[in-house]
């Protein structure tokens, strides 16, 4: 077969120079030849390599549209490229290399330490993979126990997709497959069958049908008789309900993909909930129709936000709702609630608990309402009658909750005029969705993009991929919010909200021109805060007390 034409023309601009590849380790066996690990000095990371050997040009071809067209996304698997060894002309697919292994080896090792949260959490992730590849028309063809790997920060990623079915698993294959082989059409209601036996196994913590495993034509006869695995004890119902319907025997009465990940989003919050109430002495469920004159009121980091008031604790809330459009809003309102109940501070907002609207499907927070709105709209309405003392307390009072953040080693990393409130003119922190535990290490470099780039650290906006979130990040946004505390208006107005031309300008050194009047002692702060090296900005405990001994000398 003569392979370098179709290399040329289809792998264009994907080429990885084989001699690139140090340390290569043979790690296993792939649905189309050995897999190695190797380190790559153009990624200048360990990557993993999966030969084609003994494939044909029309899977080679279905490979490099995988590889051309395949959306990036946190569950599926990243591929860099294509490379050849020169020698024996053998072709490899450059690939992510996740250290923790096969989803099988995973709940061997680890299951009798996994709760339903993170059972729930690890479905939802399987199906976010699904999800993406459903959304380019990409049908996995044999999702499996070993087709779905964990990344080190136990994080699912699905690989092997969209190979020939001929290598399919029987244990996860939709039966009707084995009726009519010939006339089987593979599609996305087969790989919702797959994910249906997948659920059961993260339910059990073993492989489906071991029973049968030296005898795969007693299994297939089992199966195309209607058998499915038994439900096992303490699974929540709502959990075993979903992969009974998507394991169900008519393919059309299968639930899709989208209303799969609806159900396991309103689990993850229900359950992690619970869990959250049962830890902290605050937050409660409420009853969605204890809730009257709802007003929509803006839109949060996850959805929209609401204000209404309760029957039950009489007085006016904010409901903040989700927008299940967006895949990260239930880990941010998962985690927003986590954050929260992780503080108490007069200066951060006050979260109640949760309520659901049955009808709609919808969970709410519910959270302390602020009165006077933002700070963006309360300096524009009150600047001109703020004094120097009303607009150093203003900065104290901010500065105080990023105190209690960092004392719990929590990280807002969103911080702008939007996410702090004015509540009786005293400064609330608020929208902790995108916020991260510190304790958290893995977490603290993410591919994905946070905050607003007139606020945030040039050394991200920089190198976001690379970047590692910490106390300073929120130092440089407080820097700039001190700036528009002196100012009353927000920064870089001139730019009209032009993204790239802020960005360029950040990264050139760049910053807002101090205002004229603005004592000296505060100019010299935030200058300190907004400096380019992390490693020169104050930290929060020394900000807090600059504050308090401030002059209030002017430029």
């Amino acid at each position: 077969m003569q392979l370098e034409p179709v290399y040329k023309d289809l792998f264009k601009g994907l080429r990885m120079e084989y001699a690139s590849f140090e340390n290569k380790t043979e790690i296993g066996e792939g649905s189309f030849g050995v897999m190695h690990k190797a380190y790559s000095k153009d990624k200048k990371q360990i990557v993993a390599l999966k030969t084609l050997s003994d494939c044909d040009e029309n899977s080679l071809c279905n490979l490099v549209r995988k590889v051309k067209y395949t959306v990036k996304h946190d569950n599926v698997i990243q591929y860099f490229g294509i490379s050849q060894d020169s020698e024996t002309k053998t072709y490899f697919v450059v690939l992510q290399y996740i250290y923790c292994g096969y989803l099988r080896c995973y709940l061997n090792d680890h299951f009798p330490k996994l709760d339903w949260p993170t059972k729930i959490r690890m479905a939802r992730e399987i199906s976010k993979g699904i999800k993406c590849l459903h959304g380019v028309n990409i049908v996995h063809l044999n999702l499996h126990d070993k087709n779905v790997l964990v990344h080190d920060d136990g994080r699912m990623i699905i690989t092997d997709f969209g190979f020939s079915e001929s290598s399919i698993t029987i244990e996860y294959s939709d039966p009707h497959c084995f009726l009519s082989p010939h006339e089987y059409k593979w599609d996305k209601h087969s790989d919702i069958y797959s994910l249906g036996v997948l659920f059961w196994e993260l339910s059990s913590g073993v492989p489906p049908f071991r029973a049968f495993k030296n005898s795969p034509a007693r299994m297939t006869k089992h199966l195309i008789e209607g058998n499915r695995e038994t439900p096992i004890e303490g699974t929540p119902v709502d959990f075993k309900n979903l992969y009974c319907a998507a394991w169900g025997d008519n393919p059309d009465s299968r639930p899709d993909i989208q209303k799969i990940c609806k159900k396991l989003d309103n689990m993850q919050i229900d359950l992690s909930c619970k869990e959250l109430f049962e830890k902290n002495s605050f937050g409660q469920e409420f009853e969605y129709t204890s809730f009257e004159n709802q007003e929509e009121i803006g839109k949060g980091g996850f959805g929209f936000i609401y204000r209404a008031y309760s029957k039950d604790v009489k007085q006016i809330m904010a409901l903040k709702t989700l927008d299940h459009n967006d895949e990260h809003s239930i880990d941010d309102f998962i985690r927003e609630a986590e954050i929260i109940t992780k503080v108490n501070h007069k200066t951060i907002i006050e979260f109640f608990g949760i309520t659901q609207d049955y009808k709609a499907g919808n969970y709410y927070m519910v959270l302390q309402y602020a009165g006077n709105g933002d700070l963006e709209h309360y300096l524009n309405a009150h600047f001109s009658k703020l004094d120097w003392p009303t607009k150093i307390r203003m900065a104290k009072e901010i500065s105080s909750g990023i105190d209690c953040l960092h004392n719990a080693n929590i990280v807002h990393r969103d911080l702008h005029n939007k996410n702090i409130l004015v509540h009786g003119h005293r400064m609330i922190i608020t929208d902790f969705g995108l916020s991260l535990s510190l304790d958290n290490v893995a977490a603290s470099i993410t591919s994905r993009v946070y905050g607003r780039c007139e606020y945030s650290d040039p050394k991200y906006i920089e190198t976001a991929s690379e970047y590692k979130w910490n106390k300073y990040s929120d130092i440089y946004s407080l820097g700039v919010l001190f700036w528009e505390l002196s100012s009353g208006v927000p920064p870089f107005k001139a730019f009209k909200n032009r993204s790239t031309r802020i960005s360029m300008h950040l990264i050139r050194g760049n910053r807002e021109t101090p205002i004229i009047g603005t004592p000296v002692d505060f100019k010299i702060l935030y200058d300190a805060a907004w400096d380019g090296d992390p490693d020169d900005r104050p930290d929060i405990r020394e900000i807090c007390k600059k504050l308090n001994d401030i002059r209030l000398e002017q430029m």
